[in-house]
């Protein structure tokens, strides 16, 4: 697997900007039941952190890649991680802990690994940022591995039905697939819920946008922007992004299974975290 270690690796680069930091507070997976709040992230063990070196002095995000070979869904997700490993390798350390080997019996202790895969992922300065196990998606993990790089990009442009971003105001982009079934319109229907109680609150700090997948402007949209074409080849909608004014993905939510009641509580934690 490139640019992967197994058991000592290193970090190097720098500070994330500051909504991207405050993102990482529950980042895409805190709708995810399964995704960890940072809070309860344990620091990163020092033998974890490999000394800088000449060709490698600025500091990595880390991922801990907790697996096991005879786990099926580890296996399915290798190809993401390598993937990731190729395009993050400059900014991202992946470090492989095989389960079944006694030398990493003390990180499942102190991470408390109750099953494979589990990932943990801390940013370039070391602190935590997310933890990841069962029910794992794909655009999850790649989304957690780009903000844990400070890396998570900006769109490239708005979709055609979308207007302008307002100035001084962030906006949560909802994206749902076309045609909704009666499952996602019942996700749509809770999103507009919490996208009311949102404003009701935030109104004069966020926007809510809706984007159905309805249209050949939007799929081509979709299709033209490299970090959600991840999201489109999995069909991981109901997709939720929250920008800052200068189309810049602060943070993502892949909405399976949904807690809407989360995404609020995330968004509520950005915006008092980014005020000034």
């Amino acid at each position: 697997m490139p640019n992967t270690a197994h058991t000592s690796p290193k970090p190097k680069h720098r500070l994330l900007c500051l909504l991207i930091t405050a993102g990482a507070l529950l980042l895409l997976p805190g709708i995810f039941s399964v995704a960890t709040q940072a809070a309860s992230i344990p620091a990163l063990p020092s033998d974890l952190v490999a000394k800088p070196s000449k060709t490698s002095p600025k500091p990595k995000a880390i991922l801990l890649d907790f697996y096991s070979p005879t786990c099926s869904t580890c296996q399915t997700m290798e190809p993401i991680i390598q993937k990731l490993s190729q395009e993050l390798g400059k900014d991202l350390t992946v470090i492989m802990l095989d389960i079944d080997r006694p030398n990493t019996t003390r990180y499942q202790f102190t991470y408390q690994i109750e099953g494979t895969p589990t990932y943990v992922f801390y940013d370039k300065n070391h602190r935590p940022i997310g933890k990841m196990t069962d029910n794992i998606r794909g655009t999850t993990l790649i989304g957690l591995a780009y903000q844990a790089a400070g890396k998570l990009p900006r769109l490239e442009k708005l979709p055609p039905s979308l207007p302008q971003l307002p100035k001084h105001r962030l906006t949560l982009l909802q994206i749902f697939p076309a045609p909704c079934v009666a499952a996602c319109s019942a996700i749509e229907k809770s999103g507009k819920a919490m996208s009311k109680t949102v404003i009701r609150h935030y109104g004069s700090k966020l926007t809510v946008n809706s984007l159905a997948l309805d249209t050949l402007g939007n799929q081509k949209w979709v299709n033209s922007q490299t970090f959600l074409q991840h999201a489109s080849a999995r069909h991981a909608f109901p997709l939720y992004l929250l920008l800052d004014t200068h189309r810049q993905i602060i943070t993502a939510y892949q909405a399976s299974p949904v807690n809407h009641r989360q995404i609020q509580s995330d968004i509520e934690n950005i915006l008092e975290a980014s005020a000034p």
